[in-house]
């Protein structure tokens, strides 16, 4: 039998200052974790929940979209080229934010999903190695680029995906944007390779 509590029984959670008019932490109350999994010492954090309470993902989508609105407003000359979704659940987030702000898609996908000619990487995850494809003509050089997904933990996938950009796409900015920070997992070396990472909800066991 698998161990499940609520993310609030789990964590202590900090909604970011800038929308915590939008965002509720009470309504992280029905986002569960699964301890000891998908492997021992592993505490998966389960977002499907969001998706059967419209209010609540509304919600984080209008904060997003604020981050990023605020983001733009004060940077002169500055602009979002792109909005990558990481498979997969970063999809959920980055399909709405580029329907709504009006801002190219790129899929980020698992090895082998992908059938036009891509380009990799690999790392290491909290529970194996995994490798991740962006098709080769997505991605103009130069531009500006935001990584969406829904848990950043250590920042082993956002730290190989910006490592691929800026190597094979030669990008100028790459940031992300998460719903959820597992605070003090994120390791140092993802802010040597991240123009900027924001998030509405950090999380502290």
């Amino acid at each position: 039998m698998k161990k499940i509590c609520s993310l609030k029984d789990k964590f202590e959670i900090a909604i970011n200052p800038a929308v915590s008019d939008v965002l509720d932490a009470a309504s992280a109350a029905d986002v569960f974790v699964v301890e000891d999994y998908p492997k021992t010492g592993v505490n998966f954090v389960d977002i499907s929940s969001i998706f059967l309470q419209p209010k609540v993902f509304k919600n984080q989508i209008e904060a997003m979209k604020r981050l990023i609105l605020t983001t733009l407003s004060q940077a002169a000359n500055y602009q979002y080229d792109y909005i990558l979704g990481i498979e997969s659940r970063g999809f959920l987030y980055a399909s709405v934010l580029s329907y709504e702000l009006g801002i190219p898609l790129v899929l980020v996908r698992k090895k082998g999903k992908l059938p036009r000619n891509t380009v990799s990487a690999g790392y290491e995850k909290e529970y194996g190695t995994d490798y991740l494809e962006i098709t080769t003509d997505d991605i103009a050089p130069n531009s500006s680029v935001l990584i969406v997904d829904d848990v950043l933990a250590t920042g082993g996938t956002l730290e190989a995906v910006a490592r691929l950009l800026k190597s094979e796409f030669k990008v100028k900015q790459v940031s992300a944007l998460v719903a959820y920070l597992l605070d003090g997992l994120v390791k140092e070396s993802l802010f040597e390779v991240m123009d900027e990472v924001m998030m509405l909800s950090s999380l502290r066991a």
